[in-house]
């Protein structure tokens, strides 16, 4: 479903568009789409939740109401501290003890909005959502349009191979590379 402006979808009862900012604690950057192509995107990646035993990414890890309803979380390197990542964490432990850091996946935003489903449109938005004034960099993965149970499988597989790249924390954010604040 493809707007004047870019992509759009249906979230929470109103159309948004791709490029927009969702909260006032998103970074404010003047151009179109706002998360660009090249922009470094990261992932979480906690065992057991999304990785295996043998430190393996699980594709179930993706969850498919992740991707179709509340969003797929994701964080970008550019406006995210290592200590973000390390307090984000952090929080996912307190919830759930049996959790721990494995590592983080690392990919460009291009790649995932490249993916296409049958149709040949994008399958993928990537919305910048910063609920909170520390998480300006928190973003969100969602399906560009609805598809059936089996169509949003075989999307999350090809995502899966998209950011199936994974990097040690201290390397994917050497805090030199930082640009927003804590």
């Amino acid at each position: 479903m493809a707007s004047q402006n870019g992509m759009s979808f249906y979230r929470k009862g109103r159309y948004l568009q791709e490029q927009q900012r969702l909260t006032k604690y998103a970074p404010r950057i003047f151009c179109r789409p706002h998360i660009r192509d090249i922009e470094e995107l990261s992932r979480v990646a906690l065992y057991p939740d999304h990785v295996d035993e043998n430190g393996s990414l699980k594709v179930e890890g993706i969850s498919r109401k992740d991707l179709t309803e509340k969003g797929f979380s994701i964080f970008r390197k550019n406006y995210t501290s290592r200590a973000t990542i390390n307090n984000f964490v952090a929080q996912q432990i307190e919830r759930k003890p049996a959790r721990n850091l494995k590592y983080v996946l690392s990919f460009l935003a291009g790649k995932v909005r490249a993916i296409n489903d049958a149709e040949n449109h994008q399958a993928f938005v990537i919305i910048d959502d910063a609920p909170t004034e520390s998480l300006t960099g928190h973003a969100l993965i969602l399906c560009a349009e609805k598809h059936t149970p089996s169509k949003i499988k075989e999307l999350r597989h090809t995502l899966y191979n998209i950011i199936n790249n994974p990097v040690e924390l201290n390397k994917a954010y050497p805090e030199t590379t930082y640009h927003g604040s804590d």
